[in-house]
This record gives structure tokens, sequence and C-alpha cells, in this order.
């Protein structure tokens, strides 16, 4: 069975029942932290109902798209932080 969404590319619940456990051992182990996010899509059926599978296949295609604009959120959010404790805000 495939550990990654066909459709989105994002890793599935497959993916975090059987590796889980190894990336958090992992972290643990060196030090590190370990973030996840898991998100479902309730209702799903009401967007493929109202806007068909081709107007659906955009709002399901979004959430992996979304995983580089989030690592870019957060790297910009590190480097304000430590722009703003340098300048004697924080």
């Amino acid at each position: 069975m495939a550990n990654h969404d066909a459709l989105t590319g994002a890793y599935n619940r497959r993916y975090l029942a059987s590796e889980g456990e190894i990336l958090l051992e992992h972290a643990y182990r060196n030090g590190h932290n370990l973030s996840a996010i898991v998100l479902d899509l309730d209702t799903f059926k009401k967007v493929n109902d109202t806007y068909g599978v081709t107007g659906s296949l955009g709002v399901v295609t979004t959430p992996g798209d979304t995983k580089v604009n989030l690592n870019e959120l957060l790297v910009a959010a590190d480097a304000a932080l430590y722009e703003a404790k340098h300048a004697g805000g924080n």
C-alpha cells in the first residue's frame, strides 16, 4: 500500500502509522524537535457534489502544495524573531 496520496503527493495516515514512531524516536535520540500537521477534509463529498470532480481537484491538491508555503512562513517567522531579539524588541 502507498504511503502517500496519489493526487496530492502528501503523506497519508499509513505513513504516519508506519513511520511516525521511528521519526519520533530519531528526533528524541538526536535532540531534534518534531512537528506534524494532520488535515482531515471534512464533508468533502459536499465540495465534490457542488463543484464536480474537476472543481474539487483544486481543493484536494492545495494541501500538498501548502507544505512549501508553510515552510516559507516558518523560516520568515524565525528570521523575524531573530531580528527582533537582536534589535532589543524581544
